[in-house]
């Protein structure tokens, strides 16, 4: 079976219903339903191809669903995460270096010598 995607005789057009919401009311009692063609509508590769819009329909999907007489209930949307990367020079490594296995504990000796020879004099 060959795949393509140039559209040939009796292909339909679009647009096409992704997903569908019905509703019924009987005897004061409502319930309501919402179908998806494709689990792959949720998914996260998915939705970066549209930019977010399949989180936002689920988001409105479910608060839909959820919104009763006491309209308690909300949707959080997902925040995004970047991770960046820290780039560091080699310069500012070696100094780095140095302070942390030098300066410092120089500096820490030094203080000690000077409280030692204080105290010592007292």
């Amino acid at each position: 079976m060959q795949q393509h995607l140039e559209k040939e005789d009796g292909d339909i057009e679009g647009p096409f219903t992704i997903a569908l919401a019905a509703a019924k009311t009987e005897n004061d009692t409502s319930s309501q339903v919402v179908v998806a063609g494709s689990m792959e509508l949720f998914t996260d590769s998915t939705d970066q191809i549209v930019s977010g819009s399949n989180v936002s329909m689920f988001t409105d999907i479910m608060t839909n669903l959820t919104s009763g007489e006491d309209d308690n209930t909300s949707v959080i949307p997902v925040k995004d995460y970047k991770m960046s990367t820290i780039t560091i020079t080699s310069i500012s490594t070696i100094i780095g270096g140095l302070a942390a296995s030098i300066f410092i504990p120089v500096v820490l000796i030094i203080i000690g010598v000077v409280i030692w020879a204080v105290r010592r004099k007292k």
